[in-house]
């Protein structure tokens, strides 16, 4: 892959998309004959050998009732092929406290640490009022030991579970969410060092819990209750079938494959997953279920390109 890596350094992903749009628009072939990643595209114009993304990977069933503890394993990813050396880690997420109760951290089976915990109140743009935080947002500590070297690698590494309860009477799907940034009475950072790199951070994801259901009314906006799998199922294009079941790409239900749904395509965009699918979905909005044509859990190149071959 190398040649096609220097076909497109320089222009960055959106680069990528311009191109795309004009190929799509003059009528040539899609681009899923360049075989040709959005992750090899952006990787194309930085080293990402030293950097290192961060994953939620789920430790036991996404669909849930109220009083149902769910777990969320924290992953540190290599972004590149070769491990890399993790040495401390600030997080910052958030989640819908109306719907879920953060309600501690398990710390069986991770990797080495010296710190892995919830910052204490009143610290680092003071995100944490309790231990666990309660209000929404919060930041979670690891470091390793000063006598280990801790290696992500590309397959993933533990630092630590996340538990969460759901609350009686709770609206799902909802997420969990990593945060780059987030502005309070400063800037707050996520931070992740590696050795003397003092910022290595990659990719950040978001997870989602769906509710168990056995009526419309349980489910939120935009969804109704499947009654053959008993969840709540999204439709954001209203035609009552279940967005992560459907092949279309008239995304908004309009009848047509036009410039609206090529909006649609490009807002949900996301760098691919690193194996065949996601253990959670890249992208941010729940609606962006009916744009990722091959249900992998991102909005690609290969998305892109079964969406021009429909394009009116």
């Amino acid at each position: 892959m190398t040649s096609n890596r220097r076909q497109w350094r320089g222009g960055g992903w959106a680069g990528i998309a311009t191109a795309c749009v004009l190929l799509m628009l003059a009528g040539c072939a899609s681009p899923k004959s360049e075989q040709i990643t959005v992750k090899e595209a952006q990787l194309a114009g930085r080293d990402a050998a030293d950097t290192i993304s961060l994953e939620w990977r789920p430790s036991s069933a996404t669909h849930v009732s109220p009083g149902t503890t769910v777990e969320l394993g924290l992953y540190a990813v290599a972004d590149g092929p070769t491990p890399v050396q993790i040495s401390t880690l600030e997080l910052i997420f958030t989640w819908d406290f109306s719907e879920l109760q953060l309600i501690g951290l398990n710390n069986s089976g991770a990797v080495p640490y010296m710190i892995s915990s919830f910052r204490s109140p009143g610290g680092y743009c003071e995100l944490n009022e309790a231990i666990p935080p309660a209000d929404g947002d919060g930041q979670y500590d690891w470091a390793a030991r000063p006598w280990d070297t801790i290696l992500a690698t590309t397959s993933g590494i533990l630092l630590t579970r996340f538990q969460f309860t759901a609350l009686g009477g709770t609206v799902l799907p909802s997420q969990i969410e990593m945060l780059k940034t987030v502005t309070r009475d400063q800037e707050c950072k996520t931070l992740l060092t590696s050795g003397a790199i003092p910022d290595a951070l990659g990719e950040v994801s978001v997870a989602f819990l769906s509710a168990v259901c056995s009526t419309d009314a349980q489910c939120p906006v935009s969804s109704f209750c499947d009654d053959d799998r008993q969840i709540c199922a999204a439709d954001c294009n209203g035609n009552a079938v279940p967005d992560d079941l459907e092949q279309t790409s008239d995304f908004n239900g309009d009848g047509q494959v036009n410039q609206a749904d090529l909006l649609r395509l490009f807002a949900c965009l996301t760098e691919p997953c690193g194996a065949a699918s996601c253990d959670v979905p890249r992208y941010t909005d729940y609606c962006c279920v009916i744009v990722d044509g091959d249900q992998d859990g991102d909005v690609d190149l290969h998305d892109f390109a079964r969406f021009a071959a429909d394009f009116q």
